[in-house]
C-alpha cells in the first residue's frame, strides 16, 4: 500500500511540474509577443533584430561600432532625467549635431543653456 502511495504522490508531483513548465512557458511567450507588438511592430521607428548580444569582435569592428559609436549622456540636475546631448542640441535647431565631438556637444549646451 505504501509503494502504490509513493508511486501515486510521484506521479502527481510530475503532472503539477509539467502543467506549471507548460504554463510558465506560455506566459512567457505571450509577454515576449505582446512586447514586441507594442514597441517593434507598432511603432514605425524600430525595427525587429534577433541577433546575438555577444557577437565575436570582428563583427562589431566591421560594423563600425568600435570605431565610431558613442552615445553622450547629460543627466539634468532639475528634473532627474537622462538625454542625449546631440538629440537636445538637433531639437535647438542644429543640423548634424551628431558630427561634433563630445567638448563641442558640452559646450554648446553650456552656451545655450
Amino acid at each position: 500500500m505504501e509503494l502504490k502511495k509513493t508511486k501515486y504522490l510521484f506521479f502527481c508531483g510530475m503532472i503539477i511540474f509539467i502543467f506549471w513548465t507548460i504554463t510558465t512557458i506560455l506566459l512567457k511567450n505571450n509577454v515576449k509577443a505582446s512586447w514586441l507588438k507594442k514597441f517593434i511592430q507598432e511603432d514605425i521607428n524600430n525595427v525587429g533584430l534577433d541577433s546575438a548580444i555577444l557577437m565575436n569582435p570582428k563583427t562589431w569592428e566591421a560594423s563600425g561600432h568600435l570605431a565610431t559609436f558613442s552615445d553622450p549622456l547629460i543627466d539634468c540636475k532639475k528634473c532627474h532625467t537622462r538625454h542625449r546631448a546631440d538629440k537636445l542640441i538637433e531639437e535647438s535647431g542644429v543640423e548634424e549635431a551628431g558630427g561634433m565631438t563630445h567638448e563641442q556637444m558640452m559646450d554648446y549646451i553650456k552656451e545655450h543653456n
